[in-house]
C-alpha cells in the first residue's frame, strides 16, 4: 500500500472537525496501484464511529465521474459517513472498458472483491469506521458488481443496493453468504442495456431471478409482505413501485423499486420522483449492525431497556436508558440528516421536540461509539 499522506492525518489529529473533501489514493493489489476516492464529511471526527459505504461506477466510467452526479457526497454530508469510491481497471474483455470483475466479464482474472475487501483495511487503518456498517451500492455495471460483493463477501458488509445491475448468470454457483443480506434493488422496465427480464447471450440474469435467490438466501415470503406506489410527482411520467418483502429471516429484507417505463439510468429530483441516493441511505439506515430498524409502537417500559414514550409524542419525549455509561443519542430526519444531539448516560432524558416537524424520526443509540439501536419515534 502506498504511503498515506502523513500531513493528512495530522491534519485530522489536530482538527477532527476538518473541512469535507474528497480524497485521492491508490493501494497496491495483485501487483496494481489501484485508484480510489474517499469523501469524508465535515461533520466527521475521529471520536466518533462512522458507516462506510462503498459506490461502484458503471462500465467505462471513471469514479471521479460517478461521485459527481450520484449525489452520495450530499446525502454523506448530513448523515455523516464516509463514502468511498473505487476505481475500475480497464478490461480488455470489455472493448478496453474500465469494468469491475463482476461475473459479466467472468474470464478476468482481476480479484476485485479481493480488492473492496482490503479497501475495508486500508480505510479502518486511516478514519474511526464502524466495521459492523459496512456498506456497498453500485450503478449498471457496478451493481453487477454489488451483488457479487453480497454473495462473496458477506462477512464484512451489512447491506448491499444495486441500480440497474442484477446477477450475472456465473455468479449463483459460486454464490454463499455466510448470513442474511439485506438487498435494494431499483431498476427500469424499459432499461435498453441492461434489460430487466435479463439476457442470456450477456450473461445477464433476469431482475426477477435475482430477487428470488436472495429471497431464499434470506428465508423471505414468496410473496412481498408490502407492495406500494411511490407518489408521481416528476415530469418523467415514470410510476414506480415498490415491492418490499420483510418476513425474512434475522430482519433482513429485500426491497425493490420497480421504476416502469424508465430507460438505463440513475435517478434523481426533482427529475425523478425519488433520489436513488437518498433512499439508499434511508434503505442501510434500517439496517445498522445487520439488523431491522424497529416499527412505531408503544414500548412499555422494561428493566435495562432503550425505551422512548410517548410515542407518537406531542412535544415532549422521553427516553429511558440502560444502566451503561458513555451514551448517545442522535435524532436523525428520514433521509438520515442528524437534527439534534444527546449525550447522556443511564436513567431518564426528557427532550423537548416542539420544535421539530410533524412526521417520523431516527434515534439513533450508541454506546462506547457504536452504534447499538436505531428507533423510529413519530410526531404528531
Amino acid at each position: 500500500m502506498k504511503k498515506i499522506i502523513v500531513c493528512l492525518l495530522f491534519c485530522y489529529l489536530v482538527n477532527p472537525n476538518a473541512d469535507a473533501q474528497s480524497i485521492n489514493d491508490t493501494i497496491t493489489w495483485q501487483n496494481s496501484d489501484r485508484a480510489f476516492i474517499t469523501y469524508v464529511p465535515s461533520s466527521y471526527s475521529i471520536t466518533d464511529t462512522v458507516p462506510l459505504v462503498f459506490a461502484l461506477h458503471g462500465l467505462g466510467d471513471i469514479a471521479s465521474n460517478f461521485e459527481s452526479f450520484m449525489g452520495m457526497n450530499a446525502v454523506a454530508d448530513t448523515a455523516n459517513f464516509i463514502v468511498v469510491y473505487p476505481q475500475a481497471l480497464v478490461d480488455p474483455l470489455t472493448n478496453n472498458q474500465t469494468a469491475f470483475s463482476s461475473g459479466i466479464n467472468f474470464f478476468s482474472g482481476v480479484d476485485d472483491v479481493g480488492f473492496v475487501s482490503a479497501l475495508i483495511d486500508t480505510l479502518v487503518s486511516q478514519y474511526n469506521i464502524d466495521t459492523t456498517r459496512v456498506y456497498a451500492t453500485g450503478f449498471s455495471m457496478g451493481g453487477f458488481m454489488t451483488h457479487r460483493l453480497a454473495c462473496q463477501l458477506s462477512d464484512r458488509l451489512t447491506a448491499v443496493a444495486s441500480v440497474s445491475g442484477q446477477m450475472a448468470m456465473s455468479i449463483p454457483p459460486n454464490c454463499n453468504p455466510v448470513k442474511e443480506i439485506p438487498l435494494m434493488h431499483i431498476h427500469g422496465t424499459a432499461d435498453g442495456t441492461v434489460r430487466y427480464n435479463g439476457y442470456d447471450s450477456l450473461q445477464m440474469l433476469s431482475v426477477d431471478s435475482t430477487i428470488a435467490i436472495w429471497q431464499m438466501n434470506n428465508g423471505c415470503t414468496v410473496e412481498p409482505t408490502l407492495v406500494y406506489s411511490l407518489p408521481n410527482n416528476a415530469p418523467d411520467n415514470f410510476i414506480t413501485t415498490g415491492y418490499r418483502w420483510i418476513d425474512c429471516n434475522n430482519n433482513s429484507e429485500i426491497l425493490l423499486y420497480k421504476v416502469d417505463s424508465a430507460d438505463h439510468q440513475w435517478f434523481y429530483e426533482p427529475a425523478s420522483d425519488f433520489d436513488a441516493a437518498t433512499e439508499i441511505w434511508k434503505f442501510f439506515m434500517r439496517h445498522p449492525n445487520n439488523g431491522l430498524i424497529n416499527e412505531i409502537s408503544d414500548a412499555s417500559i422494561k428493566k435495562n431497556e432503550f425505551i422512548v414514550y410517548p410515542n407518537p409524542f406531542s412535544d415532549y419525549f422521553t427516553i429511558n436508558l440502560p444502566p451503561f455509561g458513555n451514551t448517545k443519542i442522535r435524532i436523525a430526519d428520514m433521509s438520515g440528516k442528524v437534527l439534534h444531539k444527546i449525550d447522556a448516560s443511564s436513567g431518564s432524558v426528557q427532550f423537548d421536540g416542539s420544535a421539530l416537524t410533524g412526521g417520523v424520526y431516527f434515534l439513533m443509540h450508541y454506546r462506547d461509539n457504536k452504534l447499538v439501536d436505531v428507533h423510529k419515534i413519530a410526531r404528531f
